[in-house]
């Protein structure tokens, strides 16, 4: 079933104008309730990343919306009002005709942290990085990462197994403002390279504090090549990243489905110079660890 007629317009204004459109629902509640609905628009680029939310009478009166071209330009007008500070928005990918893997876990891990003070939770549509299920998107202070494999984490016979608890504990440990490394799938707002290059960074210095990394620049040579300038905790750090296709297809969550991915290969700069290292996919349902190297990066 497609999406009601006035969706389809607020999508096309928001697509038209490069900005990323998203549905979201209270997972408890029907998809049908429009009623006084939720609207958040947010600018992850930049040094001052922000995000409003606002309840409006009736989507299809796009009069109620935020202006797209001001939105695209990281401008919010005062439309709307800014989340409170340390408070957490979880976007719980739900989206099942991407992979069931999504609902299948994402849903229990939703209503788990739906219950919980300071996290306001909501199902969404697809947010990438299907292969990577459960996959969420944690924004907190305007900053907005991806995690992914919420709640599964390998037992002793080295095979992946879902626990939600463990899934909701990603989240609080988010809301306390710590990343997750083994589940961190990059910051939205910055280029691919860029996320690749951070988390090589946070690695070196060992730092999973949300706040701890800024965005400098991405100075791209060529298709596949770019160096990529990054603070962490104030300090400068420097890599060289290029991007090819992985060597051999990975497999696709519950979906059975096959796919090659994108491998970034970093090269530290500065602080100093290191050896290569390739920054592969993290490991996904029905692939052995061994397969994929640990603190691989993805464009997921």
């Amino acid at each position: 079933m497609g999406l009601p007629a006035y969706l389809q317009e607020i999508r096309k204004a928001a697509e038209s104008n490069g900005l990323r459109f998203l549905l979201m629902h209270k997972v408890e509640a029907s998809r049908k309730t429009i009623s006084n609905p939720q609207v958040y628009v947010a600018c992850f680029r930049g040094d001052t990343p922000w995000i409003r939310g606002k309840k409006v009478t009736d989507l299809r009166n796009l009069s109620e919306l935020p202006d797209m071209s001001q939105i695209a330009e990281g401008q919010h007008a005062a439309w709307g009002e800014p989340m409170e500070e340390n408070e957490l928005l979880l976007l719980q990918c739900l989206d099942q005709p991407y992979d069931v893997c999504c609902p299948k876990f994402g849903q229990r891990i939703a209503k788990d942290c739906g219950n919980k003070p300071g996290i306001i939770c909501y199902g969404s549509s697809h947010i990438g990085g299907h292969d990577k299920a459960g996959t969420a998107i944690v924004i907190r202070n305007g900053i907005a990462i991806c995690l992914g494999r919420m709640g599964f984490y390998p037992n002793n016979s080295n095979e992946y197994v879902f626990d939600s608890a463990r899934g909701v504990a990603l989240v609080e440990k988010c809301q306390n403002g710590i990343i997750d490394p083994a589940h961190y799938r990059g910051r939205l707002g910055w280029p691919a390279e860029a996320q690749a290059g951070e988390l090589q960074a946070r690695q070196d210095f060992d730092n999973w504090d949300m706040n701890a990394t800024r965005f400098v620049k991405c100075h791209f040579q060529g298709d596949n090549r770019a160096e990529v300038h990054l603070e962490v905790a104030g300090q400068p750090w420097r890599c060289m990243v290029t991007t090819r296709p992985s060597d051999k297809p990975y497999l696709v969550a519950c979906s059975g489905e096959i796919e090659h991915f994108t491998q970034f290969e970093v090269t530290r700069i500065s602080p100093a110079a290191r050896e290569s290292e390739p920054r592969l996919p993290r490991p996904r349902v029905g692939v052995e660890p061994t397969e994929v190297p640990r603190g691989a990066a993805s464009r997921g």
